[in-house]
């Protein structure tokens, strides 16, 4: 199991309040240490809080209490939030992050359209265009960024191939990737180690076999 390099929840919790209604718990306090070094799924039912999780490795959100602590820069979400606003073009977002992260934007929006092998029409608004090809130029663009540790939400709503240039590439730069699903197959086709979600509580797993195990007796218990 993937393990050189990890990220740290120390006494993490997480959870959201609603009027009228008792809160929804995401995290309940607990400590776990995550490989960045390796491909890691994320195997939770939906909403069981999978994109929250991802929102707290990345730093967009702060736990509750507790702490998330680790040395490896991590990416944006993936399909996570709006790492590309929808108004801009294509051209105009890869000039906001290239500005953000000191890079070319010439030569990160080539290096994107390569990776994303997409017809997507550059300068026009990203919502007027295909969701499909929206989110595979989100991905190759935030995976030609070098970062430690890549994440993307749902991976099956990312073209296949694409994904699987965007794995090749995080391998190439000896950098991890920890992806989320509610597929056991894609865990159990992408991932070297896996985490399962339920009920608030992580486990780790460094076979995805016993993760989709106990995923799926969750799911019958």
């Amino acid at each position: 199991m993937p393990g050189a390099r990890l990220i740290h929840l120390v006494d993490a919790a997480k959870s959201f309040a609603h009027a009228g209604a008792s809160p929804q718990v995401i995290l309940l306090p607990g400590t776990i240490s995550l490989p960045t070094d390796g491909r890691l799924a994320v195997l939770a039912a939906r909403k069981a809080g999978k994109t929250t999780l991802l929102q707290l490795l990345a730093g967009a959100l702060r736990p509750d209490g507790g702490a998330v602590l680790g040395a490896d820069l991590m990416s944006p979400a993936v399909n996570a939030g709006p790492l590309m606003h929808p108004g801009l073009s294509a051209v105009e977002n890869v000039r906001f992050l290239a500005r953000a992260y000191g890079f070319s934007a010439d030569g990160l929006l080539a290096a994107a359209v390569a990776l994303a092998g997409s017809d997507l029409l550059l300068d026009r608004p990203l919502k007027t265009q295909d969701g499909a090809k929206r989110r595979n130029f989100e991905c190759a663009t935030t995976f030609v960024i070098p970062f430690g540790c890549y994440l993307v939400d749902e991976i099956g709503l990312v073209d296949q191939d694409v994904m699987a240039r965007c794995f090749a590439l995080a391998r190439h730069r000896q950098a991890g990737v920890i992806f989320t699903t509610s597929q056991p197959r894609l865990a159990m086709q992408h991932a070297q180690a896996a985490v399962t979600l339920r009920d608030g509580v992580l486990r780790l797993f460094a076979e995805p076999r016993d993760a989709v195990e106990d995923h799926e007796g969750g799911r019958q218990g």
